[in-house]
């Protein structure tokens, strides 16, 4: 997803901290004709002009001796910049590795201070059934969409207010039990060995396979925080506790009940797992506007929740 967003930026380490650790350093002192747009034009001493397109090469950590402003700012995994007291006027977006915009800029923004913009490390991957292309990310040992499941069926499966315009491009699909688990039995081994439907290569997660998750973030009391997608675009005002550190970006979908209804979107998000409790009913996690808690119910298989694959 990718992700519009007004985000808090995280203001860490000091300029002592950033140059005792720095491996490849820029110190810009003064200014050439550049565009910016290639990583190794960050190695040649010059500072950004206004409006350039920005690139900060993966490994690498810069100093600034004076302030500058810049367009669109791409800041790659591991590289990070610091002011050094001076101020950066970012006109345009933040991007991250992958060309998504991470921080959407409305006016601009001054940092007057070191500056980190942790990105959690992305992949791609593209399901072969339809073409369209999921973020990925690795959790501890588990890789995780990072996006919700978006694959058509022909029935058992819906948009939120049957809204395709606009929901799709968001927050995916919401599915019933009976179409997630395509006809494979229950099972709450971890991993599940249950395809469902999951593109090949992936799997719906168990109820197992879910607690893994919360534990490696920190329990279910904090792990909803660091799980949801931050700021208010998506999520309803306060969107308690969020910080998206783990890069999960969870976004509340809502739900449908059986009887075609749909509820809730903006204040919560559930998940299904690969695992039923009763005959009538399967486990899940929900998260909600107000909470940094992950919530582990069971529900009706005939409702509708939002699907996250995880890799063989």
């Amino acid at each position: 997803m990718i992700n519009k967003l007004l985000a808090t930026l995280l203001f860490v380490l000091s300029l002592s901290s950033f140059c005792a650790n720095a491996q490849n350093t820029g110190v810009f002192i003064g200014s050439v004709d550049n565009n910016f747009s290639r990583p190794s034009s960050w190695l040649s001493g010059a500072v950004p002009r206004a409006n350039d397109n920005i690139v900060i090469a993966s490994g690498t950590t810069l100093l600034f001796d004076q302030d500058f402003t810049c367009g669109s700012l791409k800041i790659e995994n591991d590289a990070s910049f610091a002011c050094g007291g001076h101020e950066l006027t970012i006109t345009g977006n933040v991007m991250d590795a992958n060309d998504k915009v991470a921080i959407e800029i409305s006016s601009s923004l001054i940092v007057t201070s070191s500056l980190v913009i942790p990105f959690p490390i992305l992949e791609y991957f593209t399901d072969a059934r339809d073409g369209r292309t999921y973020n990925t990310v690795t959790i501890g040992s588990q890789t995780w969409m990072a996006e919700n499941l978006n694959i058509y069926t022909p029935a058992g499966s819906w948009y939120y207010d049957n809204d395709s315009a606009s929901y799709s491009s968001v927050y995916g699909r919401l599915y019933d039990w009976a179409t997630v688990i395509n006809g494979e039995t229950s099972s709450s081994a971890n991993p599940s060995g249950v395809q469902g439907l999951c593109p090949s290569g992936w799997h719906l997660p168990s109820h197992a396979e879910w607690t893994e998750l919360t534990d490696y973030l920190g329990g279910e009391s904090v792990a909803g925080g660091k799980l949801k997608e931050t700021g208010t675009t998506y999520w309803g005002s306060p969107n308690t506790g969020a910080t998206n550190e783990s890069g999960f970006s969870a976004l509340p979908g809502g739900y449908r009940k059986s009887d075609g209804s749909f509820y809730s979107t903006v204040y919560l998000g559930g998940w299904w797992s690969a695992t039923e409790n009763t005959t009538s009913g399967a486990w899940y996690r929900r998260l909600y506007y107000s909470s940094a808690v992950v919530e582990s119910s069971s529900t009706f298989k005939g409702y509708g929740f939002s699907v996250r694959c995880v890799m063989d």
